[in-house]
């Protein structure tokens, strides 16, 4: 008798399933998503940086600066978090519909 995680039907069953899901077009459309999010982040950081400069260099520092670079932080992670999670993990699920709907 076979003992452990990978032994017998239940392991090849669930090696099957492994493949399934962590397909070729799965991870191709990850990596696509990856891709598009940091493209998304680098622009968007560009053009957020770009504006707050010109705001300041036309109003001058602001009394409540250390509220606003903390917003302004807070806005950055969710930027961060939306492009380089969200994106990567939709391309999977929309490469492994389009890879096994084929």
């Amino acid at each position: 008798m076979q003992t452990g995680a990978g032994s017998g039907r239940a392991g090849a069953v669930r090696a099957a399933v492994l493949m399934d899901v962590f397909s070729p077009a799965s991870l191709t459309g990850a990596a696509i998503g990856l891709a598009m999010g940091a493209i998304q982040y680098a622009i968007a950081r560009i053009v957020i940086d770009r504006i707050i400069e010109a705001a300041r260099s036309e109003e001058g520092p602001a009394d409540d600066e250390a509220d606003f670079e903390r917003r302004l932080g807070l806005v950055r992670k969710r930027l961060l978090v939306g492009s380089i999670v969200v994106l990567p993990v939709s391309g999977f699920v929309l490469g492994h519909l389009v890879g096994t709907h084929q």
